[in-house]
């Protein structure tokens, strides 16, 4: 991240604290920024933005202060209560874990700290998530015209995946080395074709089926 962004995250931090008052708890920022992972141009920059309460008013006040800020500059705020957020650990265990090792604090309380996460809570969650991503890829390589765009779309979701079994098993899941063509396939603007295509599409759901079958033997679990 650079100071462009720096700036834009504490305009809209200022904006927030103007239109939500006592009533904002904290300002959060989570994922690739808070990763060193940043693309400029290319990556959102996720904020969690903690209050007391949400009003229908509470938000329309926050839309009218930093909307255009947010939507200039590609910050992507989700708006919890902090005691919907307490109840969400057991629905979003992997989102908040993830949160919890990799965020910055831009206002108010670190209020990630004190949330108790299940890994058995973690482990259902992935295995979900992961079926999911196979089930959709499966259906998109029928449905879908643009094959490229699909794997672009799955791999990114596989990639959050990956990093939610490490942060509940501690270790990396053993990953071919058709995992960083993956990589450079994403972040190239080439349009891959024919058989290069179709051997990537091939590979990519191979991965797919054997992280499910390590989920179901329980490997990592």
């Amino acid at each position: 991240m650079g100071p462009t962004e720096e700036k834009a995250l504490n305009r809209f931090v200022e904006q927030m604290q103007k239109a939500m008052g006592q009533n904002l708890v904290a300002v959060i920022l989570y994922g690739s920024a808070a990763r060193e992972t940043y693309e400029p141009g290319r990556s959102d920059l996720n904020v969690l933005v903690v209050t007391g309460q949400i009003t229908a008013g509470d938000l329309n006040a926050a839309r009218a202060a930093a909307g255009r800020t947010a939507r200039r500059t590609m910050i992507k705020p989700v708006f919890f209560t902090r005691a919907f957020l307490r109840s969400s650990t057991d629905t979003f265990p992997v989102e908040w874990s993830e949160m919890k090792h990799h965020n910055r604090i831009l206002f108010g309380e670190n209020v990630l700290a004190p949330l108790a996460l299940s890994r058995e809570h973690m482990r259902l969650q992935l295995e979900r998530e992961v079926k999911q991503a196979l089930i959709s890829f499966q259906q998109g390589l029928f449905y879908d015209s643009d094959q490229a765009a699909l794997l672009r779309i799955s791999f990114r979701t596989v990639r959050t995946l990956l990093r939610g079994i490490e942060e509940t098993t501690g270790t990396p899941v053993a990953q071919p080395s058709v995992v960083k063509t993956h990589e450079d396939f994403i972040r190239s603007k080439r349009n891959l074709r024919g058989r290069a295509l179709e051997n990537l599409i091939g590979s990519h759901l191979d991965f797919l089926q054997k992280l499910v079958q390590l989920i179901d033997t329980g490997s990592v679990s």
